[in-house]
C-alpha cells in the first residue's frame, strides 16, 4: 500500500503519516519488535520517521539505530527527521542547563 505523500521542496517529500519514535525507549521492544513495527509502517506508506537525541533520556535513536543495523536494506526507504540543540536536565549530561541553543 503506498500513502500520499506531501512535497516539500522539489527534491523533498514526507509520507502524510509520520511515526513518531518519542517513547520507543518506553516500549520496551526487542530489536526484531522495532523492525516489524518499521516493516509493517512501510508496507502502509509510513516512510517518514521522528526522532530527537533528547527522546528517551537521550536513548531512543540509538535503539533505533541499533534494530535498523541488522536489517539495513530498510534504510533506503525511510526519511529520517531529527531535532538537536534542546539541552534537556538528565544525569547522563549534568552539564547542561535545559536552555534552548
Amino acid at each position: 500500500m503506498q500513502s500520499s505523500r506531501k512535497q516539500l521542496t522539489e527534491d523533498l517529500s514526507f509520507s502524510t503519516f509520520i511515526h513518531g519514535y518519542w517513547r520507543l525507549k518506553d516500549w520496551e521492544y526487542s530489536q526484531d519488535d522495532i523492525l516489524n513495527l518499521l516493516e509493517q509502517g512501510l508496507d502502509l506508506g509510513v516512510t517518514t520517521i521522528d526522532h530527537a537525541d533528547i527522546y528517551g533520556d537521550y536513548e531512543c535513536e540509538a535503539i533505533f539505530g541499533k534494530a535498523l543495523a541488522n536489517k539495513s536494506s530498510l534504510r533506503d526507504r525511510l526519511e529520517l527527521v531529527s531535532k538537536c540543540g534542546i539541552k534537556l536536565l538528565s544525569e547522563k549530561y549534568p552539564e547542561r542547563n535545559g536552555q534552548i541553543l
